[in-house]
């Protein structure tokens, strides 16, 4: 960063984020929703925060962690697993009766 002539407040910004994000109890959780959303969380905040510094209005301090945003992304997380989830089990459905339906057809036809 110091050979990209990064501005030391900027260097100490992105090191503050992943003291934040170590500390924050999504980075050990269990949860599979919890670990995607820390994980996004992270990527996304580190994007827009790359992609602000040339604007007029610059960065802002990416070291201290929105509430509002992980809990935004806690919910598109969860709510993209659900849907997911949901889609598996419709397919296991449609299989279960197509083959329910094949046994059936095979039953009548011996």
């Amino acid at each position: 960063m110091e050979q990209a002539h990064w501005a030391p407040d900027r260097i100490e910004m992105l090191a503050n984020l992943y003291v934040v994000l170590t500390d924050h109890t999504y980075c050990s959780s269990d949860s599979e929703v919890e670990k995607k959303t820390w994980v996004r969380y992270q990527a996304e905040q580190q994007i827009q925060w790359h992609l602000a510094i040339p604007s007029p209005k610059g960065t802002w301090d990416i070291g201290i962690l929105s509430k509002v945003l992980m809990a935004s992304t806690h919910t598109q997380v969860r709510d993209e697993l659900c849907d997911k989830s949901e889609k598996v089990l419709v397919l296991y459905y449609i299989r279960y009766i197509t083959d329910l339906a094949g046994m059936h057809r095979f039953a009548f036809q011996h």
